[in-house]
């Protein structure tokens, strides 16, 4: 997805990512409930979902040199964050 994102993405786009923010700073009630509703969603999702975690979820799929992080915010509880990310030009 993220090599379409990049083929697709025109030079002054911006890709913007919506995804759970699972650190030291997101608060424990909404890590709780996040993990409820993973696996609400069934044995195999939250065998991924606690997967995608343990390898720091979106940070990890991020770390190439095809974006650069523009802006982060972060809602509810710290849990969501909202990832503004440009194309690499060089």
């Amino acid at each position: 997805m993220l090599f379409e994102a990049e083929r697709v993405l025109k030079k002054d786009g911006l890709l913007v990512i919506v995804d759970y923010q699972m650190d030291k700073k997101t608060n424990r009630f909404a890590k709780k409930l996040i993990g409820f509703i993973e696996w609400v969603a069934g044995k195999t999702h939250y065998a991924n979902y606690k997967h995608y975690v343990k390898n720091r979820g979106l940070e990890s799929l991020m770390k190439t040199d095809r974006f650069l992080l523009q802006k982060k915010i972060f809602y509810g509880l710290g849990s969501v964050g909202i990832f503004f990310y440009k194309k690499n030009q060089s």
